[in-house]
């Protein structure tokens, strides 16, 4: 997921005061859940009309099997999302725009935010020991901060958090916590998933200023 030869899948034209990724893994069902947000500032000198962001898969799947809600957290409109390729035919990488309700003008700020759903993802995952990444490295302006969070259905026993650089060298670095969750604001809480009988618990990342192309949570339950 950290390579790309399509130039349309980079973005020069906005610089990204938050990029919010929560996790939301039961391993009580085979779905795969995730919410994102996404703020910052069309920095170009041109009206921004969508952003263009780009999802990995463990199992190849296509474009109309995958659930993707998104709306425009300044205002509540529900934003159209348009895949930029295939919608049938079964990928391990979809890439796709978020259109804005309306262009974003040089300079104007933007909040944004998106579930999605992967039918059967987890059915691959390993439930005891297992590892979510998120790449940075389509994003070519710097970025404020970087919050990534993964919940569960169980407290892991065991955390670690890594990050990639552009030469392919893991690090490991700290500033995990693990709480149990309680949805605290009213995003976790609108996009929130059936926890059943489970207590739920999040593992928690805050990065200022992330220099790296790619960031890994690993797991032990």
């Amino acid at each position: 997921s950290l390579r790309t030869l399509d130039e349309k899948e980079y973005d020069t034209s906005h610089r990204y005061t938050l990029i919010y990724r929560q996790d939301q893994l039961n391993f009580e069902g085979t779905d795969y859940n995730s919410f994102r947000i996404l703020r910052g500032i069309n920095i170009s000198k041109q009206m921004s009309s969508y952003i263009v962001y780009t999802e990995s898969s463990d199992i190849p799947i296509s474009f109309e099997n995958i659930k993707i809600y998104a709306k425009n957290n300044l205002n509540g409109k529900i934003l159209a999302v348009e895949c930029l390729h295939s919608i049938i035919e079964k990928r391990l990488q979809h890439t796709f725009k978020i259109n804005f309700d309306k262009p974003i003008a040089p300079g104007e700020i933007f909040d944004i935010s998106y579930s999605i759903v992967i039918s059967n993802e987890m059915s691959f995952y390993d439930k005891n020991k297992d590892i979510q990444s998120i790449s940075l490295i389509r994003i070519k302006q710097p970025i404020s901060n970087l919050i990534f969070n993964i919940c569960l259905d169980f407290e892991p026993r065991a955390v670690k958090v890594y990050s990639k650089n552009v030469s392919n060298e893991l690090i490991q670095i700290d500033g995990a916590k693990i709480n149990k969750y309680i949805p605290s604001n009213d995003l976790q809480k609108f996009y929130n998933i059936d926890w059943g009988n489970s207590i739920p618990y999040i593992i928690e990342t805050n990065i200022a200023k992330p220099d790296c192309v790619q960031y890994l949570i690993e797991f032990i339950r």
